[in-house]
């Protein structure tokens, strides 16, 4: 009786620890998604995205992806599908991903379904955001690609026990 018991109680700790876990793993990809928010947010305002130019764009996000080591790439387009901006080198015109014509008609952030990079041909989702026009037009789309084969990094710091994985 006492050796069930015993496996009971292990296998209630263990379910606890992974509850405790999965809570704070949960907490880490939820802060780091509002600052990612937060940053787009700002990408939003700034003259070269709601202007749609090409070099600053280009320029602008480069230097933000040089901050943010779990985003692939960030691409601007225009209501067509032209491509205006890229933080990565492209001699690329136009998107050739899927086309975000929800957040472009109907002016909503979304999450795209999992792809393949245009430019970083690495696996991810791209967090999209319709750019408006001073006169609050939709004028095109901002996608921010996330690096899903370099996210577990922001689990790191959660103190895991000997052997253990969060997938």
């Amino acid at each position: 009786w006492s050796e069930s018991r015993t496996r009971q109680e292990g296998a209630e700790e263990a379910q606890a620890q992974a509850a405790s876990v999965a809570t704070t793993a949960a907490s880490y990809l939820n802060q780091y998604l509002n600052g990612i928010d937060s940053m787009a947010t700002a990408l939003l305002r700034h003259p070269a995205v709601t202007g749609l130019d090409r070099k600053q764009s280009d320029a602008l996000f480069t230097d933000v992806l040089g901050h943010h080591p779990l985003l692939l790439n960030i691409m601007l387009i225009d209501r067509e599908g032209v491509l205006r901006g890229s933080g990565l080198p492209t001699s690329d015109r136009v998107l050739t991903v899927p086309f975000p014509t929800e957040v472009i008609e109907q002016g909503k952030t979304r999450i795209s379904q999992l792809m393949t990079g245009q430019v970083s041909k690495k696996p991810t989702i791209a967090l999209e955001y319709p750019v408006r026009s001073e006169a609050g037009a939709v004028v095109g789309a901002l996608g921010l690609g996330v690096n899903l084969t370099q996210l577990q990094t922001l689990f790191t710091a959660i103190p895991l026990p000997e052997g253990s994985v969060i997938t």
